[in-house]
C-alpha cells in the first residue's frame, strides 16, 4: 500500500466529514426560519453543499477501490506462486515439528525427574529396611543370648 494513495484516501474522507459539517450548518440555518431572500440563497448553498459531499464520498469510495486494487495486485503474485506456498507449508511444518520436539523433550524430562524422584526413595525404602533388618537380628541375637 503506497502512503500517497494512503493519504489520498484520508484526505478526501476528511473532505467528506467537512462538507457533511457544512450542510448540518446549512440546514440548521434554513430550519431556523431565516426570511425568504435568504432562506433561498440558504437553500441553494446547501443544494451545493449536498452535490459536494456525494462528490467527495464518490471521490473517498473509488480512491479507497483503487487502494485496495492496487495492495491486491501487489500481493496477489506472492501468495499464489508455488514457491510462495510451498516456503509457507515449510514454515509451518517446521515450526509445528518444533512444537512437537519441544513437547516430546518436556515430556523425557519430566519422566527424568520422576524416575530421580523414584531411584532416591527406593534408596531410602533399601536402607531403612537393612536398618529394620539389623534391628530385628539383634533384638533376636539378645533373646537367644537372654535364654541361653
Amino acid at each position: 500500500m503506497s502512503s500517497g494513495a494512503a493519504e489520498a484516501v484520508v484526505s478526501t474522507l476528511h473532505q467528506v466529514q467537512q462538507l457533511t459539517a457544512a450542510m448540518a450548518r446549512l440546514d440548521e440555518k434554513v430550519s431556523a426560519g431565516r426570511p425568504p431572500s435568504q432562506s433561498s440563497q440558504l437553500q441553494r448553498e446547501l443544494d451545493e453543499a449536498k452535490r459536494e459531499a456525494l462528490d467527495a464520498e464518490r471521490r473517498a469510495r473509488d480512491a479507497e477501490r483503487r487502494l485496495h486494487e492496487s495492495a491486491l495486485r501487489t500481493t496477489a503474485p506472492d501468495l499464489n506462486s508455488p514457491g510462495q506456498r510451498q516456503a509457507e507449508a515449510d514454515a509451518k511444518l517446521e515450526a509445528e515439528r518444533a512444537a512437537w520436539t519441544a513437547q516430546a523433550q518436556q515430556g523425557l524430562e519430566d519422566v527424568e525427574r520422576k524416575l530421580t524422584a523414584l531411584e532416591i526413595v527406593r534408596e531410602e525404602e533399601r536402607v531403612t529396611a537393612r536398618n529394620i533388618q539389623e534391628f530385628q537380628a539383634g533384638q533376636i541375637r539378645d533373646l537367644r543370648a537372654s535364654s541361653a
